[in-house]
């Protein structure tokens, strides 16, 4: 057996089907895939280099079946194979029924597979545990496994492939016989059973209904052997339409949406196929096209079942009507996400109860669907209150109901982030990611971790947004979902914006602009990245050009990320630093009349942004402290921090020195909290900027002469502050100079003064002139005191 290149990538077991390698296999390794390598690695380094060559679809395959394909033979393996030959023959057959009963296997099921005597079994064990073959299991139970999770799978390659199939066999008659659960029954018979085992195809989807909810991959595993074994005569027609319905869902909630283009025709031509069973599959078909980014593809599947057009005329008249229902729910929920607000109206009006009726389920997913539409949509009569209304009824819900409803938890939490309700958005969908991965709902976890890397962002926890979007574009990668890709590509950027800076993130999103193939959306997403970028970059005619050029031949995006108001702000804004005036007062001004119809809380403080770069420093700083109180009130803290620093400068051109250094102060405190070393960086680029306006401390102290005690310049004025019972940090803060400096010019104040603490020396120099001081708390005029932050 030699090393198959990871590009050839397919089973190396006699009639098994291909794996295409996905694109993320040779590109560097995501969240996900770390901690497979890290699971797998067990503790033997000499592994890592074979798990590493591994592409994901084969790394995810061992990590669930305890196989996978290709089988490489790395360096370790070889000696590995060199150790096996020098197996006595019953040491070898020990290896061989191990490796297909599993991991980890039992004495028991070993002894009853080999026909040996368990005393004499143990023994066996005993010699390959002491040549370091297999070990025991770390759970403390009678279970042995394999000492490495390779090394199994080299050794089910050379069982022959009749003695496989004997051993899963005489496995699963020895479960059967103790009363094993099915599952466990189910890993081998699948592997064993012959066409036309009726009964064994039974077992197989019984099997697969009690693990549908958790283990989706595994059931439609087992739901494809039944196929396989299912008779095709006329009497189990029914049982196969079963078995292919079954395996529609389990294929659905794992994202392998070729399986299921490929099964659902089958099952809709299918004439036994009841009507209700019929309506539930095209919800779940277009539900999982919406998951996955394709919603065309999603709108025209419920418009043609709900117009009756792929319906057979004998079904037409026994639609139940809440299978309609379902459907119309699915097609408001769809208007909802392009702020099409009659549409969803018009759905539920056509309800056959009303969208506030039924359980907590139903309701809901009609409330997010609903406060999803009115965000998006001109109409804001109910806004806040639609999405509060979601949001309670989503607390309420048990995570067994949630996990049912994750679509309407990721509509929910963008209507919760556009609203800069970021805690409330990251609570909901860390919860909804639990859910998913509990229940292998790997076509869910794209849109989910895309909104929860959007809040935690937000919200400046860059570490887990930058861990959220990283996993968000490796699951959409490993799916073949290339939109959700990008968006997670964007949503990177802006995290690798904040945390390092715009040189970092340019290369991240420079080609995307320029990409023809990618929808507009994305192209607009990254368009308005870039042009950031720029800015931040001190290149407004480069921002402004880009800017125009995505907008010469293309409709005003109106995206979330990128809507008309937000669009012409940036404009603007990088028109005014291009010296383009007039053209950014004309911008400005259609912005304005978008936020004003939209309403949303960050259009509204994007346009602030875009008129204080218009109006001069004293015009400008009402509008500035307005968009950081508006941040402060959403959480937005990054923002908050970015648009301080604006605030600090022109306080500075009005001589505002002491209200600039605590704006700048806190910033760059959060800034250092978050990881956020651009923020920092800009902040100390102000903080000099305050420091060389600083005025100079005079010589004569309106008080208590020092000058007696031979105190310098700088030690009366620390001297003054600790009057005024500031603390060393706040003194640090004020003069821009490290606390370990105000601890040394202290000590020599204590020593030339006599004193021996601060209270002696207030009451001393009870009367010394107070001199500039800066408090880490907020006074009463930080606009972040006026409103809390939303959840």
């Amino acid at each position: 057996m030699t090393l198959r290149c990871p590009d050839d990538v397919h089973d190396a077991r006699p009639g098994a089907r291909s794996i295409v390698t996905h694109p993320l296999a040779h590109g560097p390794a995501g969240p996900a895939r770390r901690s497979l390598l890290r699971e797998l690695g067990a503790g033997e380094p000499e592994w890592a280099a074979a798990l590493s060559a591994l592409p994901d679809a084969a790394l995810r395959e061992l990590a669930r079946t305890g196989l996978c394909s290709p089988a490489p033979v790395p360096a370790a393996g070889s000696r590995w194979l060199r150790e096996s030959a020098a197996l006595t023959p019953e040491q070898t057959a020990a290896t061989q029924y191990a490796a297909v009963l599993g991991a980890p296997f039992s004495p028991t099921l070993l002894t009853a597979v080999s026909g040996w005597p368990l005393r004499h079994t143990l023994a066996v064990l005993d010699e390959l545990v002491a040549l370091g073959i297999v070990r025991e299991d770390e759970s403390g139970t009678p279970l042995f496994r394999f000492r490495h999770p390779l090394t199994r799978v080299l050794t089910y390659t050379r069982v022959p492939p009749g003695r496989r199939i004997t051993v899963h066999a005489a496995a699963a008659h020895a479960l059967a016989r103790i009363g094993a659960p099915l599952p466990q029954q189910a890993a081998h018979l699948a592997r064993c059973a012959p066409p036309g085992d009726t009964e064994a195809a039974n077992l197989l989807c019984g099997a697969a209904r009690q693990i549908l909810d958790t283990q989706p991959d595994d059931a439609a595993d087992w739901l494809r052997a039944a196929l396989r074994i299912q008779p095709a005569d006329e009497d189990g027609a029914a049982a196969v339409l079963r078995t292919r319905i079954l395996l529609c869902v389990a294929a659905s909630r794992s994202g392998r949406r070729a399986e299921v283009q490929r099964l659902i025709p089958l099952v809709l031509a299918s004439p036994g196929l009841p009507p209700a069973g019929r309506g539930r599959l095209v919800a779940m078909y277009a539900r999982m096209e919406d998951s996955l980014g394709r919603h065309r593809e999603a709108r025209a599947l419920l418009d043609t079942e709900l117009s009756g057009a792929g319906t057979p005329t004998s079904s037409r008249t026994t639609v139940c009507p809440s299978v309609t229902d379902t459907l119309r729910l699915r097609s408001a929920a769809l208007s909802a996400a392009t702020g099409d607000l009659p549409a969803v109206r018009a759905q539920f009006a056509a309800l056959s109860a009303g969208p506030t009726t039924g359980d907590m389920v139903r309701r809901m997913t009609t409330a997010a669907t609903w406060a999803l539409g009115t965000v998006l949509s001109c109409d804001s009569t109910d806004r806040e209150d639609a999405v509060a209304d979601a949001t309670r009824k989503a607390d309420l819900l048990a995570d067994s109901a949630l996990q049912d409803v994750l679509d309407a938890a990721v509509r929910l939490g963008l209507a919760q982030n556009l609203t800069g309700r970021h805690t409330s958005a990251s609570h909901l969908l860390s919860r909804a990611l639990r859910c998913a991965r509990f229940g292998g709902r790997t076509a869910d976890l794209p849109p989910l971790l895309l909104g929860h890397a959007w809040a935690e962002a937000a919200l400046g926890r860059l570490a887990t947004a930058s861990a959220s979007a990283a996993e968000a574009e490796e699951t959409a990668r490993l799916l073949d979902c290339a939109e959700l890709a990008h968006q997670a590509q964007l949503v990177r950027g802006w995290v690798v914006l904040w945390a390092s800076g715009h040189e970092a993130a340019e290369p991240l999103v420079r080609d995307l602009p320029y990409r023809s193939d990618l929808p507009d959306g994305i192209r607009h997403s990254a368009t308005a990245l870039l042009a950031t970028l720029h800015l931040e970059a001190g290149r407004p005619e480069e921002s402004l050009q880009l800017m125009l050029s995505a907008t010469a031949d293309a409709p005003v995006p109106t995206a979330p990320t990128t809507r008309p108001a937000r669009w012409w702000s940036l404009a603007s804004r990088a028109a005014t630093a291009a010296g383009h005036l007039t053209a950014a007062r004309r911008w400005a001004s259609t912005a304005r009349a978008a936020a004003d119809a939209s309403r949303l809380p960050a259009d509204r403080a994007a346009v602030l942004l875009a008129e204080a770069a218009l109006a001069p420093d004293r015009d400008a700083i009402p509008l500035l402290t307005d968009v950081v109180e508006q941040h402060a009130h959403d959480g937005s803290l990054l923002l908050e921090c970015r648009v301080r620093l604006l605030l600090a400068r022109r306080l500075i051109s009005t001589d505002r020195l002491s209200e600039a250094a605590f704006h700048t102060g806190l910033t760059k405190r959060r800034a250092e909290q978050c990881g956020s070393q651009y923020l920092r960086h800009l902040a100390v680029d102000v903080q000099r900027a305050i420091g060389a306006r600083h005025p100079r401390v005079s010589g004569d102290t309106d008080g208590e002469d020092a000058s007696e005690t031979g105190l310098s310049q700088r030690e009366r004025q620390i001297l003054r502050m600790v009057c005024r019972g500031l603390s060393n940090r706040d003194i640090a803060g004020a003069l821009f100079v490290s606390v370990k400096t105000v601890e040394a010019h202290l000590t020599r104040v204590f020593r030339k003064t006599g004193t021996r603490s601060r209270a002696a020396l207030v009451a001393t120099f009870a009367t010394a002139r107070p001199a500039l001081a800066l408090s880490d708390s907020r006074g009463p005029s930080d606009p972040a005191l006026r409103s809390a932050p939303r959840g």
